[in-house]
């Protein structure tokens, strides 16, 4: 499973989060996979000890006692440990990966809301001087009507 670092579209306020959501999911989804795939090896690791526990052949009485003494049930036990050991760390590295990609996630987020907030003030620029232009064409306008005399009442057409 090679990990690359999400790449998410970016929306009106901030990053996509049917994106973000998807992504986190599909983490999930791989966490529940491991965590399924740990059971399975747990039941099979639990049907080998009880294989290990039958005898198969007939022992000599050396083989007898070293059998005795390394008993299936101490053999599984020493599995185990190590199986549980595999699980802390896969569980522990899991975990790494979804901090790690919240973080990646809250550090884009606030990456798209600086963004989003300095294309807003440039827009918001944009529209002062939208309005001082139109300010100034308003006052040009009236200065033309009083310049040609049309401030005043005008006759009514005649039909």
């Amino acid at each position: 499973m090679t990990e690359q670092p999400p790449s998410f579209g970016v929306g009106v306020r901030g990053y996509d989060r049917r994106q973000v959501d998807d992504y986190v999911s599909s983490l999930l989804a791989q966490f529940e996979q491991a965590r399924a795939r740990a059971a399975v090896a747990e039941g099979e690791l639990a049907r080998v000890g009880a294989r290990l526990d039958e005898p198969t052949l007939p022992l000599d009485p050396a083989q007898a006692e070293a059998v005795a003494r390394a008993s299936g049930a101490d053999r599984l036990a020493a599995f185990g440990e190590q199986v549980a050991g595999i699980l802390r760390e896969a569980h522990k590295a899991a975990e790494e990966i979804k901090t790690g990609a919240l973080r990646n996630a809250e550090q884009a987020r606030e990456r798209a809301l600086d963004a989003a907030r300095a294309e807003l003030a440039g827009l918001r620029e944009q529209v002062r001087e939208l309005v001082a232009r139109r300010d100034g064409a308003l006052q040009q306008l009236e200065q033309l009507r009083t310049a040609l005399g049309l401030d005043q009442a005008q006759p009514e057409p005649v039909a």
